[in-house]
């Protein structure tokens, strides 16, 4: 029998429900002194006191512990009264909102874990299941020890909500101690939820992975590592639904910081919405980030600050949409940028290699490792050091325009610029990279293209060729990178070579050259002109080929006492015009055309300041040859001219063949020798006046 009798059982019971009613208001209290609470479709919770909601989580789980709530703890009405939320439940190890027992819509499930103490090693671990609709599910692991053997791992997390209507699902994994890892976090949210998961930190061993997937939002973040070769955690999102600034797949890697770290690698992916990708940063190795959604995509690999140090790489495509992509950079001694890829089929695509001290990091726009790219752009990246190598740049339009730049490099030693490949059914660009070598351009384009060769500052270094090719019926523009410091060897300025095949024009430039200017070449259906680069001991030479246009070709001019470049024009079908480089002694000249279909020919000779260029004019209609005058003041020769037509007849047609030498200056005496001739029965006018001297005025015999 009851020692206390019947008025004493009724007394009891009295303070035992009085002791139960004050419980309960104690924990709705911590509850709400902990979070803010949201009603509404779904139900939430936000952190009231802490930064995130991990540390709010840690902190609400200390307060339940000290309060001594029982396990679970359900919220009274008091909750519903103030917020519309049906239910709030908390409790440790495995909990659940089931609507197979009877716990209603709008509710929260919190689950929390405890530390690794006494004789644990690990931290707990928690998991949340939630099948209730308009609901949310909240998760956290515990840490690892602090004293037993040295450390522990942390605690795993998991969230799970399958609700119809599921709200929001969050993980925050524990963290490990003594190079033990951190608590793996693991989110899976039904829609229209959201869903979001962080691993836990570690010191030397490895941040914990996070790994998420909602409906129309998604969030997953790495742990950090602090200690000396620690790893960052990995991280995966993938979200169903969503569109930029609302329900996005994003994920981070986790960051490390100590000594020959590395940084977590991460995966965001979306069939519907945008996905975003972070790689972690580390002190040797960033790492890696690869985006991949059909809205969008942006993946940014993860840095380095330490000695020989490789960027993240970073990777991002999108279906429908942009995408943009830039490799990690670097900035240790002897480090390397991270390489980028990116591919848009309908948008646009651009891949940024990342900075480096020694290497700048490769870009490739809608290569076909990756997918195409309907506009491409690729930007190599920089490499700081003077004997670095900046990045290597290719883009591929397909059905669009591609860019291509080639990363530069420091230009006050041995360095090497990036070379650049631009491909496109629209527009191409290259653009090779600017160091003590410049970078090599290439450029194929359907509709334009456009290539320039790096310029070199390295003592007796090249400028990068530029090579431009249009490979439909549009033009063609190419240019030489300059030779700044040539002094000896054959030190020039880059070739500029133009070929436009299909029916436009072309335009090659050679770079200019401190030592020799570069080889300028155009070859085009209609018309193409060649332009030498100017040269401090000698102007390079202009090629130009047409096939029914004009072809016109300039030798680059001698600067400071150089001689002028030699220039040689052909046209099949049209006329054809050269003109030898200035200089100290001017440049040669050739022009020819057909003799079967060809036109008129136009020959000039350099002007020299101790001889003019010779000249020499070969056409099927008209043939002028002009040698080079003397320039003023130089008391230099002029050049001798020569020229022949093929049907030239001037007694009925009136096409011809002139030849004129150059005029001396000063002392200087005339052209020597001017020949006027043609094929058979062809007669031309003889003769002609030769050079003129510069002192006598007298004019010397054809020849």
């Amino acid at each position: 029998m009851n020692r206390f009798g019947a008025v004493g059982a009724i007394a009891l019971m009295a303070v035992l429900c009085s002791a139960q009613l004050k419980a309960q208001t104690t924990f709705d209290k911590v509850l709400v002194d902990n979070f803010y609470i949201y009603g509404g479709s779904p139900v939430s919770l936000a952190p009231k006191t802490q930064a995130t909601m991990g540390l709010q989580l840690r902190a609400f789980h200390a307060d339940c512990i000290t309060n001594s709530f029982s396990d679970p703890s359900d919220s009274s009405s008091y909750i519903t009264t103030n917020f519309g939320v049906n239910l709030i439940r908390w409790g440790t190890g495995t909990q659940s909102l089931a609507t197979g027992a009877s716990d209603p819509d709008y509710s929260i499930l919190i689950v929390t874990a405890a530390d690794a103490t006494g004789l644990t090693q690990h931290g707990f671990s928690s998991t949340g299941t939630c099948d209730t609709d308009y609901s949310s599910v909240y998760t956290l692991g515990g840490k690892g020890s602090v004293t037993l053997l040295g450390g522990g791992n942390g605690g795993d997390a998991t969230s799970t909500n399958n609700g119809t209507n599921s709200g929001g699902c969050e993980a925050w994994s524990g963290d490990g101690t003594g190079g033990y890892n951190g608590g793996l976090a693991y989110v899976d949210c039904q829609l229209p939820g959201f869903a979001y998961a962080t691993g836990g930190n570690a010191d030397t061993g490895t941040g914990g992975g996070a790994e998420a997937y909602g409906y129309n939002g998604t969030g997953a973040v790495g742990g950090n590592a602090t200690g000396s070769g620690g790893t960052g955690g990995d991280a995966y999102a993938y979200s169903t639904n969503g569109s930029w600034g609302l329900g996005n797949a994003a994920a981070g890697g986790g960051n490390a910081t100590g000594s020959n770290s590395t940084g977590g690698n991460a995966v965001a992916e979306s069939p519907v919405g945008p996905a975003i990708a972070t790689g972690g940063d580390g002190v040797l190795t960033g790492g890696s980030a690869t985006a991949d959604g059909y809205g969008g995509a942006q993946a940014y690999g993860g840095d380095t600050t330490g000695t020989n140090g490789t960027g993240g790489e970073a990777s991002a495509s999108s279906d429908n949409s942009d995408a943009i992509s830039y490799g990690g950079d670097s900035i240790g001694s002897g480090s390397t940028g991270g390489d980028a890829f990116a591919a848009a089929p309908s948008g646009e695509a651009r891949a940024y290699g990342g900075d480096g001290v020694s290497n700048g990091g490769d870009a490739h726009s809608g290569v076909p490792a990756l997918g195409n790219a309907f506009d491409a752009y690729a930007y190599g990246g920089y490499a700081s050091s003077t004997t670095g190598q900046g990045g290597y740049a290719e883009a591929i339009g397909t059905g669009g325009d591609a860019v291509a730049y080639g990363g530069t490099a420091s230009t006050s030693g041995n360095s090497q610029g990036g070379d650049a490949d631009a491909t496109a059914d629209g527009d191409a660009w290259a653009t090779g990279g600017t160091a003590g070598t410049g970078g090599i351009a290439t450029a194929a384009g359907d509709t334009y293209a456009w290539a320039n060769g790096g310029a070199s500052y390295y003592t007796n270094r090249s400028g990068g060729n530029g090579l431009a090719t249009n490979t439909g019926s549009g033009n063609a523009y190419a240019e030489g990178g300059a030779s700044i410091n040539g002094v000896s060897g054959f030190t020039a300025g880059g070739i500029g070579w133009a070929k436009a095949l299909g029916g436009g024009d072309a335009e090659g430039r050679g770079g200019i050259g401190n030592l020799y200017g570069g080889l300028g070449k155009a070859e085009a259906t209609n018309d193409a002109d060649a332009y030498g680069g100017a040269g401090g001991s000698l102007g390079g030479p202009a090629d130009a080929d047409s096939t029914n246009g004009t072809a016109t070709a300039t030798g680059g001019a001698g600067i400071g006492g150089g001689d002028g470049g030699y220039a040689d024009a052909y046209s099949t079908n049209g006329d054809a015009v050269a003109t030898g480089g200035a200089g100290a002694t001017g440049g040669n000249a050739l022009a020819a055309t057909d003799h079967n279909n060809g036109a008129d020919a136009t020959a000039i000779g350099g002007v020299g300041t101790t001889k003019g260029g010779n000249a020499a004019a070969d056409a099927r209609r008209n043939a002028i040859a002009y040698g080079g005058n003397a320039a003023l003041g130089s008391n230099g020769d002029g050049g001798d001219a020569d020229a022949y037509t093929e049907i030239g007849d001037t007694t009925s047609m009136g096409w011809f063949a002139r030849a004129f030498c150059g005029d001396g200056d000063g002392v200087g005496l005339g052209g020597t020798t001017a020949n006027s001739h043609g094929g058979a029965g062809v007669a031309v006018y003889a003769p002609y006046p030769i050079g003129q001297s510069g002192t006598t005025g007298a004019k010397s015999e054809a020849k």
